[in-house]
Order: structure tokens, then C-alpha cells, then sequence
């Protein structure tokens, strides 16, 4: 649900994304500065920790059933692993299911590593997957990216045109993703993961962060989100493309302020909890649904909101459809127990063997 805040300005030029005005526009920038101290990048680490949970958890429940837990885990993450291909090649090209399959495998080797031991190589893979994308900034750029200019117009034709000119752009962008990935999110994307693991086996996700580490989390994230701000506002792409850098880093640090607040919250306010596991017990389903309504939306019904919408109606446009997803869960969940793609996902991986509740917390970080 929450990473459709990221994902929303990318359905539609999703190889670059939101284009900004060629003059300064005030709430573009109030907006970009708010997203980058508690949106850019949260959820995709958050999420990126939940999937490495769900991994060990679901090792556990295996175990506990006797079951030899590599085998299953394998299937499940292949089968992933075809989803997310068929998802960027058909329907959006910034899909993140065949990342995390991909990353799963690695994120698997480490994932009864003494915690110590674990926090540091997911430490040491988080650095590698930074300083490759690093490397990136000196790259040759593209043409600059601005709204309205000959490129922009080139892009908008391109991936607003046939469904076919489309799936070219798709299968480029695939293509792309996968080449780059050893270099890149394979590193960074499996050392949040395993970070996640370590952080649930100390116990994170029941009691939340410990006295006195909630403050320097915070006072780091917000120190790097400002440096981060500072940086994507100027206008030189090398400083931007550092910014980018950045934006990876402080995410970490409020992706767990994020689960403690959950944590917290959710003992406080008990209904808060049970939305969210609705919407959790059929991510994949809603995850999907939400890339068709956005290239429905973007590409086909209305893509002329691409050449006039600011960053500040994307906002609330996912805003809108993430209270949406939280009412189609829960009233979908009153009369089926699980979503249609989670029913394929399982059948797919595990055919008839009776292996119900041992999937369930991984489907929900899924």
C-alpha cells in the first residue's frame, strides 16, 4: 500500500519519472522536501525488511512442522520470481517482486548468522549497494529532464503510444534492471533484508526499539533526508544524482522508526493494526491491481494529467487509492480468505501439500 506514494509518478514515464516544471513552483518543492524526510524510500526499506522476516519466519514455522524449509522457500521464490517478470514485461516495468525474489536467495545464505555477525554483513552489503550506485554518478547523463522540452515530449509520446511501443519500453526496462541489479539493489535490497531479520530477533518487531535509540535513529535519518533535500534541489545532475545516494540511506534509519511506531501505536490504538493486516494478508493481489489502475489511469484513460499534475496531486492521489486498497481488503477478507493471486502464489509453489498457516506471515510481508 504505502509504496504506491513512491510508484504513483512513475506509471506513467516510468523510466524517469516525475518531471519537474521549468519554473520554480513552490509546492513542488514543499512537497519534494516533505517526501524526502518521511516518504522517498521508507517503504520500500520497510518493506524490504518485512520480506527478510517473512523468510525466517516462515524457515521457523517449517521447522516446527518438520518440514526441510529451503526446498519450499525456493518454490515460493521462483514462482515470485515469474510474477515479477510477467509484471514488468505486461504491465509496469518498476515492478519490485523480481528484485525481491532475486534478493531473497542471498538474503537466505545469512539468514542464521549470529546477530552480531548478521548485522554486519547486512551492514557491508548496504555499503557495497551504495558505493556501486555511487560509481553510477559518473556515468554519462541523460538529456535533462524537464516538462515540456524535446525530450520530455519524446517519452511522453513513447510511453503514452500503442500498447506495443510500450511493451519495447517494458522489455528495455527489464532488461536494464536485471543487468544492473548484481551491481546495485541486489546488495543493498538483501542487506536490508537481513537488518530486518536481526532487528526481529531482538525483538523490534514485538516490543519496539529500545530507550534512547529511537533519538539518534531519528536525529540521523533527519540529518541525512536534510543534506538529501539540499542536494536534490540544485541544478546540477551529478549533485541530484548524489542526493539519490542519500535518499537510501536516511530511508533506513525511519524505515524502523516506522516499525517501532507501528509497534507502539498499534497497543495503544488496536484497530490500526487490524486495517493494516488486512491489507497485508493480500499485498500481492493490491499490488498489482494498483500498477493496472495507475497505467490505466496514466497511459490510457487520462495521460494528458501528465503534462499538468504536481507532485502535490500524485500525493493525493495515492493517498486516495491507499484508502481505498484498506476498504477493498477488508471487505474482500469478509467473504474470502485469502486474495486470488496469494491462492495462485501457494498453489503454484506448494500444489496440494497441506501448508496453510507455516505461508501466512510470509504473504503478508510479501
Amino acid at each position: 500500500m504505502g509504496i504506491f506514494f513512491l510508484n504513483v509518478s512513475f506509471m506513467g514515464v516510468t523510466l524517469y519519472g516525475y518531471a519537474p516544471f521549468p519554473e520554480f513552483h513552490l509546492t513542488d518543492a514543499i512537497t519534494e522536501t516533505l517526501s524526502n524526510f518521511l516518504l522517498e524510500g521508507r517503504f520500500l526499506s520497510l518493506f524490504s525488511m518485512l520480506f527478510g522476516v517473512g523468510l525466517y519466519i516462515q524457515q521457523q514455522n517449517f521447522l516446527a512442522r518438520g518440514l526441510e524449509p529451503f526446498p519450499l522457500i525456493r518454490s515460493r521464490l521462483l514462482w515470485l520470481m515469474l510474477f515479477g517478470a510477467l509484471h514488468s514485461l505486461f504491465i509496469w516495468p518498476g515492478d519490485i517482486l523480481l528484485t525481491y525474489s532475486i534478493c531473497g536467495f542471498l538474503a537466505w545464505h545469512y539468514r542464521n548468522l549470529e546477530i552480531e555477525a548478521q548485522q554486519r554483513r547486512a551492514l557491508l552489503f548496504i555499503a557495497i549497494g551504495t558505493l556501486a550506485y555511487g560509481l553510477m554518478i559518473f556515468l554519462p547523463g541523460d538529456a535533462t529532464w524537464i516538462r515540456g522540452n524535446a525530450f520530455f515530449n519524446e517519452q511522453y509520446s513513447a510511453w503514452t503510444g500503442s500498447y506495443g511501443e510500450q511493451l519495447l519500453m517494458h522489455l528495455f526496462m527489464t532488461l536494464l534492471m536485471l543487468i544492473s541489479l548484481p551491481f546495485t539493489l541486489l546488495w543493498f535490497v538483501s542487506g536490508v533484508m537481513l537488518l530486518g531479520i536481526s532487528l526481529y530477533r531482538r525483538g523490534l518487531f514485538d516490543q519496539g526499539l529500545p530507550q534512547g535509540k529511537l533519538g539518534k535513529l531519528l536525529a540521523l535519518s533527519l540529518l541525512l533526508s536534510l543534506a538529501d533535500t539540499i542536494l536534490s534541489l540544485q541544478s546540477r545532475p551529478k549533485l541530484v544524482m548524489l542526493s539519490d545516494i542519500l535518499v537510501m540511506l536516511s530511508a533506513i534509519p525511519m524505515a524502523i522508526i516506522y516499525a517501532h511506531l507501528l509497534v507502539k501505536f498499534g497497543r495503544r490504538l488496536p484497530w490500526l493494526p487490524r486495517r493494516l493486516q488486512a491489507v497485508g494478508r493480500i499485498p500481492l493481489s493490491l499490488y498489482i491491481l494498483q500498477s493496472c489502475f495507475g497505467i490505466w489511469l496514466f497511459r490510457h484513460q487520462a495521460p494528458e494529467l501528465l503534462l499538468t499534475l504536481e507532485r502535490i496531486d500524485y500525493l493525493a492521489i495515492a493517498l486516495g487509492y491507499a484508502l481505498v486498497q484498506i476498504i477493498l481488503a477488508g471487505c474482500y477478507l469478509k467473504f474470502f480468505n485469502q486474495g486470488p493471486l496469494e491462492w495462485l502464489w501457494r498453489r503454484l509453489a506448494f500444489g496440494n501439500k497441506p501448508i496453510n498457516n507455516a505461508t501466512n506471515t510470509h504473504e503478508s510481508n510479501t
